[in-house]
């Protein structure tokens, strides 16, 4: 299956089959209907057939996805069943953030570096993963390249961070800036804004 062939809005709904999956992995059933999935996720049950068929994941009328092998499947298609390195670039404060509130084991992420962008001094780790300058970061990317970072740079460093990092071998920015950062074609961000995140609930609840 080429990449071209699913769309970012069925990969997002994948990842919630996943966490569906999982959860009645947990409970100690075997199987689950695509009826069973659109009831618990508030979908369309024909959605979940079509995405799940596009993943390549089989089932059988009458007795539903197996659990297991629906689960490794998906893993597959998104990109979680081997272990991808990720690095951490950005200011202190949301680095340590997000360190510590996301569980990046779950999805076979193996954060393998630190870096914070205007920090008065570098610690040995954050989270028990090595800090180091951003310098070193890229002496290091020379020669194995980590291709995936989560990005957190100050909006007046960031385009030219990112252009030092896409140098370096970066294909993939999860992009924590407020600010929309230019990458060359072939390299890939998806932007998560905190800060309109925050403006929408306030909307919602003024």
């Amino acid at each position: 299956m080429a990449r071209e062939d699913i769309s970012e809005n069925t990969i997002r709904r994948l990842t919630k089959y996943l966490a569906f999956a999982r959860s009645l992995g947990e409970l100690e059933w075997t199987h689950v209907s695509s009826a069973d999935i659109a009831r618990g996720l508030e979908l369309d049950a024909l959605v979940v057939r079509k995405d799940l068929s596009i993943a390549g994941v089989s089932g059988r009328r009458n007795y539903g996805y197996p659990i297991k092998s629906m689960v490794e499947r998906i893993k597959e298609v998104i990109g979680w069943s081997s272990p991808r390195r990720v690095a951490f670039i950005g200011e202190a404060g949301v680095i340590d953030s997000l360190i510590s509130a996301f569980p990046f084991d779950k999805y076979n992420l193996l954060p393998v570096a630190v870096v914070e962008i205007g920090a008065c001094t570098i610690p040995e780790s954050v989270g028990g993963v090595p800090a180091m300058t951003f310098g070193h970061f890229l002496e290091l990317q020379k020669a194995d390249p980590v291709r995936l970072v989560v990005f957190a740079v100050p909006i007046s460093r960031a385009q030219t961070t990112a252009n030092r990092l896409v140098e370096s071998g970066v294909t993939a920015f999860w992009n924590f800036t407020e600010d929309t950062i230019t990458v060359p074609e072939g390299v890939h961000v998806v932007d998560s804004s905190m800060v309109g995140d925050l403006a929408m609930l306030s909307f919602l609840t003024k």
